[in-house]
């Protein structure tokens, strides 16, 4: 099932990547049948909130910023 904005001027791509990413455990939830699976419905259902465009720039920055770093201290342990 492919997800994209409507409105792409007010979110950014990687923000939604994001946001999915946060709700699969809800949608795991709704997985349901014989082979499990999310509904249209399900994804429509989902809520989610977007802050002002620039807000999710510098949240997409942070977010770098912490997997950079989580990153270093990985390689780091690893020696």
């Amino acid at each position: 099932m492919a997800i994209r904005s409507k409105a792409p001027n007010y979110i950014r791509p990687k923000y939604l990547e994001l946001l999915i990413k946060a709700s699969i455990e809800k949608l795991k939830k709704a997985a349901r049948g014989i082979i499990p699976g999310i509904s249209r419905e399900d994804i429509l259902d989902l809520t989610v909130m977007i802050p002002p465009y620039e807000e999710q720039k510098r949240i997409l920055s942070e977010i770098a910023e912490f997997n950079q770093l989580v990153s270093l201290i990985a390689y780091n342990i690893g020696d």
